[in-house]
Order: structure tokens, then sequence, then C-alpha cells
């Protein structure tokens, strides 16, 4: 969702149709939840401070993924925190965005949405709402092409820790070559001289 890939897209892909993933669009409410979380950590009362530790990942987990412990910590930081409690089901409730089928239905859930998060008066969720409705057209492009980039993420991701991993590549051909190797783990033949 940045300036510089719209306008790129803009300027060199006439035809094409933005489309917003859920991949970047949950990401950056992951963001916002931190910021709230941290937000009311430095609020809260010295008793309630160790509720808001090591919480971060409870926050952005799917809750059918939690274990007992983790299910039982993220309730008592909720029950003892109305702000992130808030902001949590909101986050919830955002990913109706991606079961809506047609454009109508998406512009009334967001709508929804972005008024329940004006009436919560959070402010790192209100910058996050206005730039949902600044970039509207790219998100319910979804509905019609529920297209998402998971595998190209994979795939930099994986890129990026071979790089680390080797401190950078001298040689193009060779970082190639273990790309590869990567993705099938068998020894690769070596050509003849």
């Amino acid at each position: 969702m940045s300036k510089a890939y719209i306008e790129g897209i803009r300027e060199y892909c006439l035809n094409a149709l933005i489309v917003h993933d859920k991949f970047h669009v949950v990401q950056d409410f992951n963001k916002v939840m931190d910021r709230i979380r941290i937000d009311e950590f430095k609020k809260a009362d010295e008793e309630y401070k160790g509720f808001f530790k090591k919480t971060n990942g409870l926050l952005v987990m799917n809750p059918m993924r939690l274990k007992e412990e983790g299910e039982m910590r993220l309730r008592q930081l909720l029950n003892i925190n109305m702000p992130l409690n808030t902001a949590y089901t909101l986050g919830e409730q955002l990913k109706q965005l991606w079961e809506c089928v047609t454009v109508a239905q998406f512009n009334k859930t967001i709508d929804n949405w972005c008024e329940m998060v004006y009436e919560s008066n959070i402010k790192h969720l209100i910058v996050f709402a206005d730039m949902l409705k600044v970039h509207r057209s790219g998100l319910w492009s979804y509905c019609l092409y529920p297209i998402n980039t998971a595998i190209l993420e994979a795939n930099n991701r994986k890129v990026g820790l071979i790089r680390r991993k080797a401190c950078g590549f001298h040689d193009l051909k060779y970082f190639i070559l273990k790309i590869f190797q990567a993705d099938n783990p068998l020894p690769l033949p070596l050509p003849v001289p």
C-alpha cells in the first residue's frame, strides 16, 4: 500500500487493477495492536504492568492456535484493559472484510467497521481506519480478485535468510544455485567440464 508502489503501477501498468491483499493489511493492523499495547503498558499501574509483558504474540495470533496458558493470559490482559479489549475485538471483526463477495457488501462492512473505530476514540485505530479508507479501491478489488502474495513473501523471506546466512554473496551464479538448492534440498548435479 506504499505510495511509491501505487505510483509505479499507475505509471507503468496502465490497465492493472491494484489489489491489496489481506497479508499486508493484517500486518499493519498487528503493528497498530503493538502500539496500543505499549501505550497502555505505559499508562498502567505498577500492579498491572506484568500482565502486558510478552503478550504481543498473543494479541496477534490466531485464537484457534493459542494454547491453554496463552488463552488464559490473553483473557486476563483483555479483562484488565478496555482499550486493548476493544482493539482486539475490532481486529477480529476486521477479518470479515475478506469474507465479502460483493463490492456493496465490502463497502457496508468497511463503513461499519470504521464507524466502530471512530466511536472507540483510540487514536492508533483511527489512523489505521483512515488509511483503509484511502486504500478502499485496492481493498475491495480483493473481493473481485481474491489473490495474495503469501508465496512471494515466503520466497522473499527464504532468499533473505540465505543471503544473511552467507553474509552476502560475491558470485551471483552461486547465489542463484543456493536459492534453487533451498527449494530442492537434494544435491544439484555438477556440470561436466
